[in-house]
Formats: C-alpha cells, structure tokens, sequence
C-alpha cells in the first residue's frame, strides 16, 4: 500500500514538474480529461435541433438582408417622388403657367427665369439628379437645368430639345393630378444617341394644370440611377446579388455582359429567363420567396419605386450555392462533436483539480491590481510559479513600475504646463519651455528653433546645455530629423554619427504658431531613452503646450495694441467732437446770434417808429423779417453739417449727391457721382459713416487741393461698400503727413473705416492729385457710435 501511495506522488509530482507548468498544459489536460467521456446521445440530438435552427436561421438573414437593401432603395426613392410634387408647386412654376395661359410675354419671360433659377438652386443640393425640367404641353423642353460632374447649369433656350414623341412624356401627361409616373431604369440618350459613359436614369414625373383645370405639362427629375443602383451590392461579401426589372432584364449584375439587355439600352437580349429558364416565373413575381435549383438557393424580393402606384416593380434576388448559404450548419456540424462531448462528472472532478494550481496565484496578482489601482505604492507580487501566470505577474511588475516613472513625468509635465500658460510674453514662454525640457529629459543640449518662411534649418531662438552639440544640431542627420517632423507635424526621432565613435541621440517636435511661424523643440544627448516613444509623446505634449502659450502671447499683445489704439482713437473722437462744437459755437456766435441781434434792433426801430407815426416804421419791420429768415437759414445750415437730414430720408447717394454738388457750386468744382442705378439704402452706420469719410476727403480737397473736378464713385461687392474720392488738385506729400501726428481729418477717416472692420487708404504726390479709397463691410456686427 505504501509503494501505490509513493508512486502515485511520483506521478504527481511529475505532472507539477512537466505537465502542470504552464497554464496551457493545465487546460490541455482538463479538456483531455473532460473529452474521454463523450455524452453521444446529446451530441446527436442537439446536432439535429441546431442545424434545423441555423438553416432557418441562414435564410432568414439573406432574405433581411434583401429587405433592408430593398427598403434603402424605396426610402431614397420616395425622396425623388417628394422632391417632383414639391417642384411642381413651386410659386414660381404656377406664377409661369398662369403667364402662358395669359399669353403675357413679359411675364413669361420675368416667371421662366425665376424657375430656372429655383430649379438651378435645387439642382445644387441634389447632386444625384441628371436634369430637373418643365416640358410644356406640346412636349417643348420650357426650362431646363443640367447637372453632370458637378457643374450645373441652366440650359439657354437655343438648346432646348422637343420630348413629345417620348415615352414618358405621354404616360405621364395622362396622370391625375398630384399622381407620379415612374419611368424605366434605362440608359440616358442625348439626341438620339446612347450617352458614353454609360448612364442609367430612371425619370420621375408629374402633370402639372392651367388654372381652368387644362394641362399644362409635366414636371420631370432624371434621377442618376447609378446612385441607388450601388445600394445593391453594396457592402456584400458572398453569392451574386442582382436587380432585374419585372421583364427579367438585368439592371446590376456581377458580371457586366449581362446587364441592359433591353432592346432600347444595349439590345443584347440577355435577361434573367436565361440563367433560370424553369424558374423565373416564380422569381420575377412581385413578393418575396425563395426558390430552390439544384445546388443553388435564390432569395428574391419585390422593389416597388412608387408604392402608390403598384404598377411597376423591380426583383431583387440573392443567388449563392447551398454549400456557402448553409455553411454554418456545416461549420456547426463539424465543431459541435467537440463541444456537446462534455462530460459534467469529470468537468467538476477537473476544475477543483486545476483550481489548487491557478487559484492562488490568480488571486495574489488580483490584490496586487486592486492596490495598484487604489493609488497605494506598487510592492512587487509574491509569485513563485514557472508559468503564464508568473510571467503576467512580472510583466505587471514591470508595467506598473514603469507607469509610475511615466505619471512622475506628466505630474512635471503638469508643472511646467502651468508655469509656461502663465507666461504672457514671448521671450518668457520660450526660458519657461527651455526650464521644462531641462527638467524632463536628460539631455545635454536644447534649443527652439524657429523657421522663418519655412526654410530649414532655421533660426534658433533659444538654447541651454552644452553648446558643444550646436555643431551637431546642425548635421545632415538632425536637418533630416527636424524636417521629418516639420513635414508630418509629428515627433521624429533617431540616432546621429559621432566623431568619437559613440552614439547620439536627437529627438524634435514641432511647433506651431500662426503668427510667428512653424517651429520645432530639439533634444539632443547620449541618452537612448531620447529616441523612445515615451520621449516622443513627452515632447510632443510639451510642443503642445508652448504653442499654445506663444499664441496666448502673441494675443495678448495684439490685444495690448489694440487697447492702446483704441485709446488713441478714443482720444481723437474727443478731440473732434471739441474741435466741432467749436465750430458750432462760432457759426452759432458769428452769424445765427448776429442776425438776430439785428433783427432785435430792427424791431426795436419798428415800434419806436409807429408810435410816432413814420413812414420809415414799414422798412424797418421789413428789414427784421430779413434778418429772421436769414438767421432760419443758417440755422438750417448748421443743423445740416451736424446731421444730414436727407441722409436719413433718401439714403446715401443723394445725401452725397447734394452735398457735393453744394460745395462744388461754392468753390466752383465740377463734381460727378458715379453710382450704380437702385442703389439699396445700407444699414445706418454704413451710410454715416461712407457719408462722413466723403465728406472729410471733399473739405480737405476744398481747403488744400485746389482742384478743378471731384469725382465720387459708389460699388456693391461681395457685400462689400466701396467709396473713392479722387480731385485733381495739387496733391501733397504722403511721407509728410505719416510724420504728422496732428492729421486729424485723415486719421479720423481711417479709423472710422477702421471701427467697421473696413479699411481706408490715401494716395497722393505732390502735383498728381489725391485718391481716397474706403472699403465697408456692409453686415455690420456690432453697434459703433460714429462722431
């Protein structure tokens, strides 16, 4: 008894050394044990049950599949038949007809172009359809509009082709109203003659009514077929998948021989009755089944493309051989002996059996993964066995040692991130980056470089380290490097020749910055951890982020402009309102405020007078009303410099118009506005301000040009203002008047440009005259007061 016990220790103690192992040869010897004992019975039983199921199974999914391709083609079908009533009630189409039925040429002319412009606009969001037209009563083509590669276009009337002798031109003007007729799927013809390529369409058509109820037409998409045709064998990965129409010719096909076989497409007679001469009857019926030939199975579905109509139908069939459609049930067959033959008994006996092998061992790396991942230290797990399980256990080790070194790293990577975002000059953001990289990666030399109009290698910005490696930033092996990464906008690395003999390492990323360039972030050192991923990705991040600072710089300094321009335009906004008040002030004083003193006094001589009876009394009353009605005018004067009121009347141009043609008439200018006719009133700012800039351009050239014409030209384009003031004068010096800070008058013009997101330039030589040129945008986002 004693010899049976130590032999089988032995055999234990063997099967641990050799056979138990390793995690594989354990479940190899459970699965063996398991096998021995075969439940036969169930394996038959369940072999039957199943097959049963898959089959069914099969042939369900091939004919879903069918519908679903079936429904796609419907649904997108149904979107044609929506888009030909929504065109053929389209305001513009009935306002046409009712011209034809009036016989107004005006109108008709007005209304034909309009449809075509609707239609041309539809055709645009439509790329599928071919042609979108309206073919009047007598089978004329009225309005036409092509689409082919993308272009489309509104066919002139010269090309316009007579259709009534076609088919679908006279089954679709027999429909009811509001009905549709659906066309063949046939090849498109041009003049008579097949288009090449080869393009199939199938039309979509509805009659459109005089408004006494006569016929007035039809309204036609010739819809590109190849667009649904796709949904057929899109995505399919085995058997042949077709589409026949109800008279058994080919519309897809796998092999292209077959298909358009119609006498009016290729007329080669070829057609489904061919490859199924007993069954197409059954196959071309207009509902779904299934139908068996030989060693082929054929699934087929009907396509209606205008279930309202019924009439016409398409066939949709799956054709593939029984070993392939039952191929599960086959590949079922074939691993269910394997996987029925389990026996629970031994399964038990075998699992508790493997269990003292894996458990323990399962359960320690567990742990280990739960404090991991609980944020605790990582200790290294206490796993002695040989197998797959202590290796996992070491490779965790290893990863979890590394993963600490790499959230040590982004924890600085964190840091610096901080530190650089904090930075808002340029100079700063760059020592900050340097800082970082010295602290995150062991390498000898650093530098930033910057391209300047993309050429390599560029300039260095900054640097730090050991300036002995500049040398070796300039070698053809780091040029390669960097512009490796500048051309893919990724991190590059790789290893460089020494002169020593002893190997180097470069490691870029690039940065990007719109305002200052593309750039690049270089390591090099002796380091070979600079060519890792790990290194790589480091970089990369940290390109990132400098990035993002510099432009965060770069803002913040344009932004520190633009407070300090605006500062100053501010200040010049004061300047001219004091300078204008000013103005006011002595046009008020010198002559609206004298002639009433005047008419005061003449007043005064008018009652002194009829008191006592004189006939001067008469004249004196007169002479007040003069003054009176001369002080109402320039009152009128001086209202009209501050606010135009014919600006806010009649708009722009007249406003221009007459204040150009005063001032002319004053200093003896021969004056033109150049305007296009209906010009549209602009949005108030706009208006003010082109009005004002024209107006400084018309008193600078009064005070200082001494010109003899002024021409004023006005533009639309791309909703865009365009203003220029040009006079033959004397001209002045533009260098001149840059140096000359108190130029109020031009400034003021630019920045009023300015404060609409325009622009205004001045251009001018002594003895060549000046040109003052302004350009407006004319959706105006934001509300800016205008002095």
């Amino acid at each position: 008894m004693q010899g049976v016990r130590a032999v089988v220790k032995h055999i234990q103690t063997l099967a641990r050394r050799y056979v138990f192992n390793r995690v594989e040869r354990k479940l190899i010897a459970a699965f063996l044990v398991i096998v021995l004992v075969p439940l036969l019975g169930t394996a038959f039983y369940g072999n039957w049950v199943t097959s049963s199921a898959l089959r069914r199974k099969d042939i369900e999914n091939a004919r879903a599949d069918l519908m679903q391709r079936a429904s796609r083609i419907e649904t997108y079908l149904a979107g044609v038949q929506g888009d030909v009533l929504f065109l053929s009630r389209l305001t513009a189409l009935n306002a046409l007809i009712r011209a034809r039925q009036h016989q107004d040429e005006a109108a008709i002319a007005y209304w034909r172009e309009r449809v075509g412009k609707e239609f041309y606009t539809f055709a645009q969001t439509h790329p599928d359809y071919y042609q979108i037209r309206y073919i009047a009563e007598d089978g004329m083509e009225f309005v036409r509009i092509n689409a082919r590669r993308g272009m489309v276009e509104i066919v002139p009337r010269s090309q316009l082709q007579q259709k009534g002798h076609r088919y679908y031109f006279q089954e679709a003007m027999h429909r009811p109203p509001g009905d549709i007729y659906v066309s063949p799927v046939d090849l498109n013809r041009e003049f008579g003659q097949l288009e090449v390529p080869y393009t199939p369409v199938v039309r979509y058509a509805t009659p459109v009514f005089y408004p006494d109820g006569s016929r007035a037409g039809i309204v036609i998409i010739n819809l590109y077929a190849g667009e649904f045709l796709r949904y057929v064998s899109e995505g399919h990965l085995r058997g042949e998948l077709a589409l026949a129409d109800q008279d058994g010719y080919y519309l897809v096909h796998p092999d292209p021989s077959k298909v358009w076989g119609h006498p009016w497409d290729l007329a080669t007679g070829y057609r489904l009755h061919m490859d199924f001469p007993r069954h197409w009857p059954e196959i071309l019926a207009p509902k779904p089944g299934l139908v068996s030939t030989g060693d082929r199975v054929v699934v087929h579905v009907p396509v209606f493309p205008n279930k309202r109509d019924g009439q016409r139908y398409w066939v949709l069939l799956h054709v593939e051989p029984k070993s392939e459609i039952f191929a599960s049930v086959q590949a079922f067959r074939v691993t269910a002996a394997g996987i029925l033959i389990v026996a629970i008994m031994w399964a038990v006996t075998a699992a508790v059996f493997l269990a003292r092998g894996i458990t323990a061992p399962v359960l320690a790396l567990t742990e280990s993964v739960r404090r991991f991942g609980r944020g605790e230290s990582h200790m290294p797990i206490a796993v002695e066995s040989e197998d797959e399980i202590g290796e996992l256990a070491r490779a965790f080790d290893e990863m979890a040692r590394a993963l600490q070194q790499n959230l040590e790293r982004l924890s600085r990577l964190n840091r610096a991130s901080r530190r650089i975002a904090a930075q808002l000059e340029h100079e700063h953001v760059l020592t900050a980056v340097l800082d970082a990289a010295e602290e995150l990666f062991n390498a000898e030399y650093k530098v930033v470089r910057l391209m300047r109009g993309g050429q390599c290698p560029g300039e260095p910005i900054t640097d730090a380290g050991d300036t002995r490696w500049a040398a070796m930033a300039d070698s053809d092996g780091a040029r390669h490097v960097r512009e490796q990464a500048l051309t893919h906008n990724v991190w590059q690395a790789g290893r460089l020749s020494t002169t020593d003999g002893e190997p180097a390492y470069v490691c870029c990323a690039p940065l990007q910055c719109r305002s200052r360039g593309q750039g690049v972030i270089e390591l090099y050192g002796r380091d070979p951890a600079l060519a890792d991923q790990t290194t790589g990705n480091l970089l990369a991040a940290l390109a990132l982020q400098a990035s993002i600072a510099m432009e965060n710089a770069d803002l913040y300094s344009r932004l520190a402009e633009h407070r300090q321009r605006l500062q100053t335009l501010v200040e010049q906004l004061i300047t001219a309102q004091e300078e204008e008040r000013r103005i006011v002030a002595y046009d008020i004083h010198d002559g609206l405020v004298q002639r009433l003193v005047g008419a005061r006094l003449h007043l005064l001589n008018f009652a002194a007078l009829q008191e006592q009876g004189c006939e001067g009394a008469k004249d004196a009353l007169q002479k007040a009303i003069d003054h009176i009605t001369a002080s109402i005018v320039e009152a009128r004067r001086v209202i009209e410099g501050l606010r135009p009121a014919m600006l806010d009347d009649l708009g722009l141009i007249p406003a221009l118009e007459q204040y150009a043609q005063d001032l002319g008439a004053d200093v003896g200018w021969t004056v033109v506005v150049d305007a296009p006719a209906n010009f549209p009133r602009l949005p108030s700012i706009v208006e003010i301000t082109a009005f004002r800039i024209a107006q400084e351009a018309l008193n600078n050239a009064r005070k200082y040009a001494e010109a003899q014409s002024v021409t004023i030209r006005l533009g639309l384009e791309d909703s865009r203002l365009t203003l220029e003031v040009v006079d033959d004068g004397k001209g002045f010096d533009m260098a001149h008047i840059r140096e000359n800070s108190h130029c109020f008058g031009i400034i003021g013009m630019q920045e009023r440009a300015y404060l609409l997101g325009g622009e205004c330039t001045i251009h001018s030589a002594p003895g060549e005259g000046t040109r003052v040129w302004a350009v407006l945008p004319i959706q105006v986002r934001a509300f800016i007061p205008t002095v």
